[in-house]
């Protein structure tokens, strides 16, 4: 690593490590993250942003040790401009000033360089809509952590141990973030958490298994360790 330090900034404080990202965007870093495009467009015509973000924290364990654990975060972003008769998109995963210029600047030289097609042109952008606003969100799940999943896994392969089996298992707990919006008026978000526990439980010899596994919003509506005891 170099860095070049001007005499003025040489004793500030510099971060070499970028700030942990958060697990999901709000309706409002959203909406910011759209007014920040439509801030860089100067060539007339209309801009939509579409933004998913998603965060994944997971375990898998095998012969009763865990074997992999990670936690992850994405968010991407894809950026349509348009024009009568014609429309550009890209798709970023990253969303810093400098990057976001980049790629409008790169979409306006594509809309300028396109002919309209009048025959078959391309939908006009949406305006405002209404959406369904399903209850697909928990608190406890999305305030899970790796550890928690370490834990509970734990709890649930320590009698598969006292049985003298073996369990194999994959744990996760997620979150992701839906948003558009355009200059047309559309503005939607949305959030959702989710949980998967699977687990397969074999006798030492390996002629016998069984599984049990489920999906949920909700972390605690699993059950792991019922579902534990019900693969053997």
């Amino acid at each position: 690593f170099t860095a070049t330090v001007t005499p003025a900034a040489a004793d500030a404080p510099r971060r070499l490590v970028a700030p942990p990202l958060p697990r999901i965007m709000t309706r409002a870093e959203c909406q910011t993250l759209f007014q920040r495009v439509v801030g860089l467009a100067h060539g007339g015509g209309d801009t939509e942003v579409s933004i998913r973000g998603t965060w994944t924290a997971n375990l898998r364990w095998a012969r009763n040790r865990p074997t992999t654990s990670g936690d992850t975060i994405q968010f991407t972003a894809q950026i349509t401009r348009s024009q009568p008769g014609k429309t550009v998109t890209t798709e970023l995963d990253q969303l810093d000033d400098a990057t976001l210029k980049e790629a409008v600047q790169l979409l306006e030289q594509r809309l300028a360089a396109l002919q309209a097609d009048t025959r078959n042109p391309p939908p006009e952008p949406l305006g405002p809509q209404t959406y369904l606003t399903p209850e697909i969100w928990d608190d406890a799940t999305f305030a899970m952590t790796p550890k928690d999943l370490s834990d509970t896994a734990r709890v649930s392969v320590d009698p598969v141990v006292d049985a003298k089996l073996d369990a194999a298992g994959y744990a996760e707990v997620s979150a992701a973030t839906w948003a558009i919006f355009n200059t047309k008026g559309l503005a939607a978000h949305a959030v959702a958490t989710g949980a998967l526990y699977a687990e397969t439980v074999r006798n030492l010899e390996g002629t016998a298994s069984g599984w049990a596994g489920r999906t949920h919003m909700s972390w605690h509506k699993l059950d792991a360790k019922q579902l534990s005891t019900t693969a053997p």
